[in-house]
């Protein structure tokens, strides 16, 4: 079974907390089953959790505190791209929006289990990240997006689109994610 880092849970968990209160947070973790809810409990960042009860956190969250709204996915994996950049993942930042890709590949092999995510076809303004493992699901895929998008937008780019050609979850050997940006001033390699 594949696992999660518990600082993946505990970014969405802190991303109800401060866009809807404590209190929804409290009504999301209520609305899952009690074992999810006693894993739940004291979620720590460096410890492994099954992929399917962060999937099952998702999806509360999109029921509960976004009403069945799923742009709310889209507001996680900014928050998410925030959080792990200010903290754990702080020294891999750049302003070099490539090289801020290229950044999660070995985040992408510590936050997960099994891991494996390649960026290909890269040029100044576009590249595709393919993840092969560990496989996905619908919400997962759109907050990855986000965390994508909201990644390159940290380094100063701009007109940031990300779109998801092919999906694990529907079938595919693996998600294969097109990117594609307009670089601000700051964010080219001088020369």
């Amino acid at each position: 079974m594949a696992r999660v880092k518990g600082s993946k849970i505990v970014t969405k968990l802190d991303f109800v907390s401060k866009v809807h209160g404590a209190e929804m947070r409290e009504r999301v973790l209520q609305s899952l089953d009690s074992a999810d809810r006693e894993a739940l409990g004291l979620v720590l960042s460096l410890n492994w959790y099954r992929i399917d009860l962060y999937e099952r956190v998702l999806l509360a969250i999109c029921a509960v505190a976004g009403g069945g709204d799923v742009a709310i996915y889209d507001r996680m994996g900014a928050h998410s791209a925030a959080q792990q950049f200010a903290t754990s993942f702080k020294s891999l930042r750049s302003t070099h929006p490539l090289r801020m890709l290229e950044n999660m590949v070995p985040m992408h092999a510590v936050l997960n289990d099994p891991a494996r995510m390649e960026i290909v076809e890269a040029t100044d303004t576009s590249c595709c990240i393919v993840v092969h493992a560990p496989r996905s699901n619908a919400p997962n895929c759109r907050v990855a997006r986000a965390f994508y998008a909201a990644t390159l937008e940290q380094c100063g780019c701009r007109g940031v689109h990300v779109s998801e050609r092919a999906c694990s979850s529907t079938g595919a050997p693996y998600c294969r994610f097109e990117v594609r940006w307009r670089s601000s001033a700051a964010s080219l390699p001088r020369v």
